[in-house]
């Protein structure tokens, strides 16, 4: 949702805020994301420590304020900064949610939901005539694949124990999906 909200705006953002490289307004998209990467390693351990509740609402009140703050940005530099700190908020959502669901239901059924979302949207594609099919797929698979790439070092690791062949079978299952995903 931030991404999208803010792809509509990108046009009139450049006069408005004083960019004068027009590729420059596209750094918004990469500012979130940088946050969203570099606090993902972060909530993980707070969860764990802190339980899920108290780092959701902290990173969800970082996501609010940023939010309401970028809306009343001064300056391109300014909005950058808050983007960028909206995407440390966002990153609770990802890591705990998946936390909460493997919490509820364990990482066995997740990953079974996962490879079962999967398969089934590969299906799609066979009856795909119009493009929401193929954005359908691409959400679908996307998020499918997601659960699978958490669950299944878990799954593995419970299998298998400490000495688990996560490297070679994992990475191969990896790198195959996340290419099949961006073709």
């Amino acid at each position: 949702v931030p991404i999208d909200f803010i792809l509509a705006g990108l046009q009139q953002m450049a006069p408005n805020l004083g960019v004068a490289d027009e590729n420059a307004r596209q750094y918004v998209i990469s500012a979130y994301f940088g946050g969203l990467a570099f606090a993902l390693l972060a909530y993980g351990p707070a969860s764990d420590r802190f339980g899920r509740r108290g780092p959701l609402l902290f990173g969800l009140s970082i996501y609010v304020i940023a939010a309401f703050s970028a809306a009343f940005a001064p300056n391109f530099e300014t909005l950058l900064a808050l983007r960028f700190i909206q995407g440390i908020g966002a990153a609770s959502t990802r890591v705990i949610a998946v936390s909460m669901v493997r919490d509820r239901f364990g990482g066995r059924a997740c990953l079974t939901i996962a490879i079962f979302g999967q398969s089934t949207s590969v299906l799609l594609l066979l009856v795909a005539s119009e493009a929401w099919h193929f954005y359908a797929f691409g959400v679908v698979f996307g998020i499918c694949y997601g659960g699978e790439m958490v669950g299944f070092p878990i799954i593995n690791k419970q299998l298998f124990g400490s000495k688990a062949p996560l490297s070679s079978i994992y990475s191969f299952q990896m790198v195959g999906a996340g290419t099949g995903m961006a073709l």
